[in-house]
C-alpha cells in the first residue's frame, strides 16, 4: 500500500508510459520510468527556458521523496544534502548505469541518504 502511495504522489504530468520495475512491483508514473540516459542527455543539453526536462526529472524526483518522507520514513527528513549533492549522486549512478530506470536511481539515492526500501526494490 505505501509502494502505491509513493507512486501516486510522485507521479509528474509528463506523458510516459506506465512500466515496472519488475512483474509484481506497482507501477510506476512519469519521468520515474525514463532511463537513468535521459537523465543524462537532459543534463548535457544546454540550458534553454523551453527544454524543461531537467525540472521534470528533478520534479519527480522531489515528489517521490517527499511521498518517502511521509508516508514511510517516520522522519521529516530522510535527505543529508541538498539539491546538488542530489545531481551529483544521480549523475554518477546513471553514467554507472545508462540503461537502468530513473526510479532505480532514485532508490539508490534514498538509501544512500539513510533510507529503507522493502526487500528487492532497488
Amino acid at each position: 500500500m505505501q509502494n502505491v502511495l509513493i507512486a501516486l504522489i510522485a507521479s509528474s504530468t509528463l506523458a510516459l508510459p506506465v512500466d515496472s520495475q519488475r512483474p509484481g512491483d506497482v507501477a510506476v508514473y512519469g519521468v520515474g520510468t525514463a532511463s537513468c540516459g535521459a537523465w543524462l542527455e537532459a543534463r548535457a543539453a544546454k540550458p534553454s527556458r523551453l527544454d524543461i526536462r531537467v525540472r521534470q526529472f528533478e520534479t519527480w524526483l522531489h515528489g517521490y521523496l517527499t511521498a518517502y518522507n511521509v508516508f514511510i520514513s517516520g522522519s521529516p527528513d530522510v535527505l543529508k544534502t541538498d539539491a546538488a549533492g542530489m545531481r551529483a549522486f544521480v549523475d554518477k549512478y546513471c553514467k554507472d548505469n545508462p540503461t537502468a530506470a530513473f526510479i532505480a536511481a532514485a532508490n539508490n539515492f534514498l538509501v544512500d541518504q539513510g533510507g529503507k526500501l522493502p526487500p528487492g526494490e532497488r
